[in-house]
């Protein structure tokens, strides 16, 4: 019961995100920083996604959420943008059913839901909601991106977090 109390708190209480921001290559104070890109399992993910998706955690605060980001989107899709299990679509396997409310309430009403940006900026809406919602509960954030609790769920944690074995940074 509690569980479901903080997945109404995070959908309830929730800001709705700011605007869709592109970028495809970092900034000046990236650059000068060291902007980290990440491999996971040998693979690097596209350097304009994950400045995308850093992009949209850092405007909702949890940049710092980023190697743990790179990793679900690695259990979600591989990071393959053209995923589909038949119910989820895209790079973070957003259920199609919900994505028109979604892609709207987070101010992309008619966003494709092929499109990685749009996507990204969903994902991390909806990360923030409920990282905020869980106090910071990295597991329990997980568990209600993916719908629940239970044996499932934590298989799921459980896949994310291993994947951080296999997080390699690598500087620009």
């Amino acid at each position: 019961m509690k569980f479901l109390f903080f997945m109404f708190l995070a959908l309830a209480s929730a800001p709705t995100g700011g605007e869709l921001t592109e970028r495809t290559v970092p900034t000046e104070e990236q650059t000068e920083a060291g902007f980290t890109v990440y491999r996971i399992h040998g693979v690097e993910p596209p350097l304009e996604w994950q400045i995308s998706l850093y992009t949209e955690l850092e405007e909702r605060g949890i940049e710092w959420y980023m190697p743990y980001a790179v990793c679900q989107v690695w259990q979600e899709s591989r990071w393959n943008r053209w995923s589909d299990n038949g119910r989820d679509k895209g790079i973070t396997q957003q259920k199609g059913i919900y994505w028109s409310a979604r892609a709207a309430r987070y101010g992309l009403p008619g966003a494709d839901i092929w499109d990685v940006n749009a996507q990204f900026h969903v994902y991390s809406c909806m990360m923030s909601e409920y990282i905020r919602a869980t106090g910071n509960d990295i597991g329990r954030a997980l568990s209600l991106y993916f719908y629940g609790a239970g044996d499932y769920a934590e298989k799921y944690v459980a896949d994310v977090m291993s994947h951080i074995e296999h997080l390699e940074e690598v500087r620009r």
